[in-house]
């Protein structure tokens, strides 16, 4: 039987929750405000705006000058997406702090002080993590983005047609090389969508739920729904609550950044496109698929039993 301060926090954890599906929200706003602002002023510009509000095809909407231009929409709102949660990250997460550094408890018996009490070290929120954290991360992004390109592979032998619907609408939205939807992605995508998952929509999921599973999962499935689709929301899902676990054992944003960067970059540049040369056979990729979930939960069980990588050199 709940207890009557139990009951009076509900109202305030729907609040938590419900906070962290207004920022997820306004997440979409901004980048798809911004990118339709771009496209209407490019045709006011050119004196196309009209044929925006109609219904009738226009050579305006099929010219290569226009593709460039929703491609550019696109970079500009990847750009003011990163430039406003940058802001709301720092006032929500990091400003109420009373001390702006972090304080890491170091457990190990090595780190404590020589009258046994235990060390603790002061970090700055946007320091940069020590080496051992850049290369977990790294491996981390390299292991998920062949977890990613296998699932992707096998779906396609059960589901083909949702799988050639997704490749059409990635190569119709410019991930292609060269494009400056492709230098967005690698760039700005992975910091502001972890600024906004694995960082207000995290913090806003901590407050709703104590039970990290509970907010990891809120968090997780407020990145599948940012991708709009299916399948990046299926596997975004999953890598989501790896990323969010990341974060909280290293506690840094830098972790699921390096990580979301490693990943991106993989799978929108040629070594995206050497995952996909393997032989296309269902039993190669179920296999290659299985290696990558065993290799993922062995790394994970090697990042958590490892001791901290944060070390008080003074």
């Amino acid at each position: 039987m709940a207890t009557n301060g139990e009951d009076q926090n509900q109202p305030l954890k729907a609040t938590w929750l419900g906070m962290c599906v207004l920022t997820t929200f306004l997440f979409v706003v901004v980048q798809a405000g911004t990118a339709v602002v771009v496209v209407f002023f490019h045709a006011y510009l050119s004196g196309n705006s009209g044929v925006l509000f109609t219904n009738e095809p226009s050579t305006y909407l099929y010219t290569e000058n226009t593709i460039s231009v929703f491609h550019m929409a696109s970079f500009v709102a990847q750009l003011a997406t990163l430039i406003v949660f940058f802001f709301l990250y720092h006032r929500i997460c990091i400003k109420p702090m009373k001390n702006p550094g972090t304080v890491i408890d170091i457990k190990s018996r090595e780190n404590r002080s020589p009258s046994g009490r235990k060390k603790t070290l002061r970090r700055r929120p946007f320091s940069l993590p020590p080496p051992s954290v850049v290369v977990w991360s790294v491996l981390t992004g390299v292991i998920l983005c062949v977890f990613g390109n296998e699932l992707v592979l096998v779906t396609e032998y059960f589901f083909p047609q949702i799988i050639a619907e997704y490749r059409d609408m990635m190569e119709q939205a410019g991930f292609h090389q060269g494009s400056i939807v492709l230098l967005a992605a690698i760039l700005f995508a992975p910091i502001s969508e972890e600024l906004l998952c694995r960082g207000i929509v995290q913090h806003y999921a901590m407050k709703f739920s104590s039970r990290f599973w509970v907010a990891n999962t809120v968090q997780a499935l407020m990145f599948a729904i940012i991708h709009f689709n299916w399948v990046q929301g299926t596997y975004a899902f999953i890598i989501g609550l790896v990323l969010g676990w990341l974060r909280t054992r290293y506690q840094t944003i830098w972790a699921p950044i390096i990580v979301h960067f490693v990943f991106n970059i993989m799978a929108l540049t040629q070594l995206g496109y050497l995952l996909s040369q393997i032989p296309d056979r269902l039993g190669f990729h179920l296999a290659i698929l299985g290696l990558a979930i065993a290799a993922m939960v062995t790394l994970i069980a090697i990042i958590g039993r490892s001791g901290s990588p944060f070390k008080d050199t003074k």
